[in-house]
């Protein structure tokens, strides 16, 4: 299977875009149960696009594994939604989890 697109190159493989697909997907539905919101289909439209918009930076710009996006992404997406400025992390040691 081939995959094109700037957002699939960015990814690099199947395995990660299922991966990616998997942490935008946690992302979102943790936003939606922070705010208790109600679920539609152009919300979570726009949370997807920041969550596109967050991982392109971060893998993109800043080069950044796909774990270490999957993992800081809820939070960045919640800077996102109430309209804090955020940056990437700057640390060069990462663990999963670890804040």
């Amino acid at each position: 299977m081939e995959f094109t697109g700037a957002f699939l190159d960015l990814v690099g493989s199947p395995a990660n875009l299922g991966k990616t697909t998997i942490g935008i997907q946690t992302a979102i539905e943790v936003s939606f149960a922070q705010d208790g919101a109600p679920i539609t289909g152009w919300e979570v439209k726009r949370r997807f696009k920041l969550c596109e918009k967050i991982f392109q930076i971060l893998r993109g710009d800043v080069h950044w594994g796909i774990d270490r996006i999957i993992d800081h992404l809820p939070r960045y997406l919640r800077c996102e939604l109430d309209g804090d400025a955020w940056e990437p992390d700057s640390r060069q040691c990462w663990i999963a989890s670890d804040g």
